[in-house]
């Protein structure tokens, strides 16, 4: 065999040893593309799964009512409730954190669903709140019930001593005036308006488009009080983004401010109500700006009353 030959035969070795290092590394490359594939789809299954679980349990917190007329029992079992129901959602943070971490998923995305679980957070807080208030309240007025039959067997042989109320029993009556005054609110429902002021019928639940969020109407029901003082009450009512933002309307003079616990704060629309004590429906209109657009997501609502509390809180989708 001549130079030469033993040179191509030389050659022709080295090209097969190429390809079929070519080929392996092609092969490997392959199997980690379609490898990290299914690792990331997993990861996108496992996400959505988790978010499917969160508006589950943001639709049953939107569903949940305090009602003042509840039993001592009742309203302790939904005070542990809503303490299960912030653990649960606490959890569900800490596990999206790490779900979006591991699948890196996009922030605008996370962003949001972020947004979504801390007003979620935020609306059961304020509940417990609510129903904290409840129970106090009707512990005092257990204690005062106790306390006047005691005071009225003592009255039957001492009459003389119907006078002698002190000032702090006094200050306690009126405190506990005070907290079974609050205006509740329940039947949180949205319409949708045309130019022309007629209502929309094409209205599901709580899930509007874009172009039927324009011109609104935010309706919902003030529950009886016989304790609460009739007369004349403002009702503020604030629309708030995801961002974080209040929606307002100024030009068409519909948004202004408030007080409310010593702070100003922004509202969205207005209504002035003459309350009777009696079960009454409300609505309260808004249109948006010309320049304002609405973003997909939730639009979280909230009712001030000019007494200095908040009566009513719900929110609605914008697709």
């Amino acid at each position: 065999m001549t130079a030469k030959e033993r040179s191509q035969q030389t050659s022709r070795v080295i090209l097969v040893i190429a390809s079929m290092l070519v080929i392996a590394a092609l092969g490997y490359f392959a199997y980690q593309y379609f490898s990290q594939k299914e690792e990331n789809r997993e990861d996108q299954i496992k996400i959505d799964k988790l978010e499917s679980e969160i508006l589950d349990l943001e639709s049953k917190i939107l569903d949940f009512e305090v009602v003042r007329d509840s039993q001592q029992d009742d309203l302790q079992e939904q005070a542990l409730e809503l303490t299960e129901t912030l653990t649960n959602l606490k959890e569900y943070q800490k596990l999206y954190d790490i779900a979006n971490k591991e699948a890196k998923k996009s922030s605008k995305e996370l962003a949001i669903m972020t947004k979504r679980l801390s007003n979620l957070e935020k609306m059961v807080k304020q509940y417990k709140t609510q129903i904290d208030q409840l129970i106090a309240e009707k512990e005092i007025l257990e204690q005062q019930l106790d306390s006047a039959r005691v005071y009225g067997e003592e009255m039957e042989n001492r009459s003389d001593s119907l006078l002698a109320v002190s000032q702090d029993q006094s200050d306690e009556i009126i405190r506990i005036n005070r907290l079974g005054s609050v205006l509740k609110t329940n039947n949180f429902h949205y319409k949708s308006l045309k130019d022309n002021g007629k209502e929309r019928d094409n209205i599901k639940g709580k899930i509007l488009k874009k172009h039927q969020a324009a011109n609104i109407e935010i309706c919902f029901n003030i529950l009886d009080n016989p304790v609460a003082s009739s007369g004349q009450r403002d009702l503020f009512l604030v629309l708030e983004g995801l961002d974080g933002n209040v929606i307002t309307n100024s030009e068409d003079g519909f948004s202004g401010s408030f007080y409310y616990k010593g702070r100003k704060k922004t509202y969205t629309s207005r209504h002035t109500l003459n309350y009777r004590k009696k079960n009454v429906g409300v609505c309260i209109p808004f249109t948006k700006s010309k320049d304002f657009k609405y973003t997909r997501g939730p639009v979280f609502v909230r009712v001030y009353s000019s007494d200095g509390d908040l009566i009513g809180q719900n929110q609605f989708e914008v697709k």
